[in-house]
């Protein structure tokens, strides 16, 4: 699904990087699309670049919400949450879906960050 979205907005005119931790895919790269591999693979090490890292771009996309919540520290004018899943549902303890309730609530409301939902029901 992201890979669709950015081959769009490349054949719109924009320019597309893609920043992760692992990219490793059966899809076929848009031409144009540039790849960044974090430096650090763990996932301690991608919420800490999503913390300090400050992206010099009109906009900046993340398809997870604790990642969102994280971005916003030095990205938060330009972040748009791109909502594939509902990531409650990941979690089997009640704890950690009442945490990620918690920042889908923190990100969506109090910080007002804006959100591309690929379904109605998201």
């Amino acid at each position: 699904m992201v890979l669709a979205h950015a081959g769009h907005l490349i054949e719109q005119g924009c320019d597309v990087e893609i920043w992760a931790a692992q990219i490793d895919t059966v899809f076929p790269l848009p031409d144009g699309l540039k790849l960044y591999e974090l430096k650090g693979k763990s996932k301690l090490a991608t919420l800490w670049n999503a913390f300090w890292t400050y992206f010099n771009a009109d906009y900046v996309v993340a398809d997870i919400i604790p990642l969102i919540c994280l971005l916003a520290a030095r990205n938060r004018c330009r972040l748009i949450y791109f909502a594939q899943d509902y990531d409650e549902s990941y979690y089997q303890f009640a704890i950690q879906r009442f945490f990620i309730r918690g920042l889908y609530l923190f990100g969506l409301s109090f910080l007002g960050i804006k959100s591309i939902a690929v379904s109605q029901h998201l």
